[in-house]
């Protein structure tokens, strides 16, 4: 439930910040479309600490065929349903207008803490992913 309710918190403050830009067309689906994202990156940086951590065969073949060149499609195809899950999770019954009606008429300061939070979990998502990804390659090479 507090995963679910983060996630709703994230998807307003995506959807307030899209909106301010002139040149995004639906805000809805931006916001959408930017969870997906971090959440892919979320399960790559976990793939990845697992690789470093864990040096057992399975996990091993694992981050093989991840780092392999034939997984393009396949982390495509992972990228799409993500991105349909949270679709339906977010446009199911226009459940995206009950968060914004819920979230508009917050105090400044839950707002303010709340752009805050959404931020560091937004820099923290690429700041783990590129440490996770820098890590397993120093580690690959022998360099650690």
């Amino acid at each position: 439930m507090i995963i679910l309710r983060f996630y709703e918190q994230l998807y307003y403050r995506l959807y307030t910040l899209h909106s301010k830009v002139e040149t995004i067309v639906s805000p809805e689906f931006m916001a959408v479309l930017s969870i997906s994202t971090h959440i892919f990156l979320n399960i790559i940086t976990i793939i990845n600490i697992l690789a470093i951590v864990f040096r057992e065969p399975l996990l091993s073949n694992l981050y093989k065929f991840y780092k392999s060149g034939n997984t393009i499609l396949y982390f495509v195809l992972f990228y799409i349903f993500l991105g349909i899950v949270n679709f339906i999770t977010f446009f199911t019954n226009k459940h995206y207008e009950k968060i914004v009606q819920i979230y508009k008429n917050e105090s400044e300061k839950k707002k303010k803490w709340g752009r805050i939070i959404a931020l560091c979990y937004l820099i923290g998502s690429w700041a783990a992913w590129l440490i996770s990804e820098l890590f397993y390659t120093f580690k690959l090479h022998g360099r650690i």
